[in-house]
């Protein structure tokens, strides 16, 4: 997970922040939820939280490729963190979030 937390860091130019992945059991995130960030903008530090392979009912390889969608999914998070934000967009960023993620795997990928 470092290798591709470095990766997309540096993809995403946010090579300025200190950011940290923790592997997280499922009763340390939000309930529905395969992972999350907190940041700090003034420190410009962040801590994502991703769940492991072995709490996925998938296959392994599967289970990866869901793990880097969580983390590419919540750096973009932190990319739009300067932005606005309140509890009546929260919905329309996650579908942004979501789709962004989702185009650069598919590039990164070759799909």
């Amino acid at each position: 997970m470092t290798s591709s937390l470095t990766r997309w860091q540096h993809r995403l130019q946010l090579q300025d922040w200190s950011i940290s992945v923790k592997l997280s059991k499922p009763n340390q995130l939000r309930r529905g939820t395969l992972g999350n960030i907190h940041w700090d903008s003034p420190a410009k530090t962040a801590e994502v939280r991703v769940l492991p392979a072995t709490e996925y009912s998938m296959p392994y390889n599967a289970a990866l490729r869901d793990m880097e969608f969580t983390l590419v999914h919540e750096l973009v998070h932190l990319e739009l963190a300067s932005l606005p934000r309140n509890d009546a967009s929260r919905g329309d960023e996650e579908d942004a979030v979501n789709r962004v993620a989702e185009a650069l795997l598919r590039l990164d990928r070759g799909e």
